[in-house]
């Protein structure tokens, strides 16, 4: 399985065995998920040429939030880093950590 985020996938899946129903978890699912996640953490670049159509959000998002966040303390690059891993573990993982 191709690594790929988990956006709109099922996560858990319904088994049912004779008298028995349980739930399964897509092992496969989440394994190609961490590796899309792990592919691009801390590779912005590569990740704005597989996925140019993120490219105007993300810049907007990581200029403004690395302008509100800068402290003195990091550097502006290295919280747009930071804001950019974030980002992109929640995309990679959306159907998980989203609030029901």
């Amino acid at each position: 399985m191709k690594p790929e985020p988990l956006k709109n996938k099922y996560i858990i899946e319904e088994c049912i065995s004779s008298t028995k129903s349980y739930k399964l978890i897509e092992v496969k699912r989440i394994k190609a998920a961490v590796e899309w996640y792990k592919k691009y953490r801390n590779n912005y670049t590569s990740f704005i040429i597989d996925y140019p159509k993120y490219k105007e959000y993300l810049e907007d998002m990581l200029s403004r939030g690395s302008n509100e966040l800068y402290n003195g303390t990091s550097s502006k690059a290295q919280i747009a880093l930071d804001l950019f891993n974030n980002w992109l573990f929640d995309k990679a993982f959306e159907d998980i950590t989203k609030e029901k």
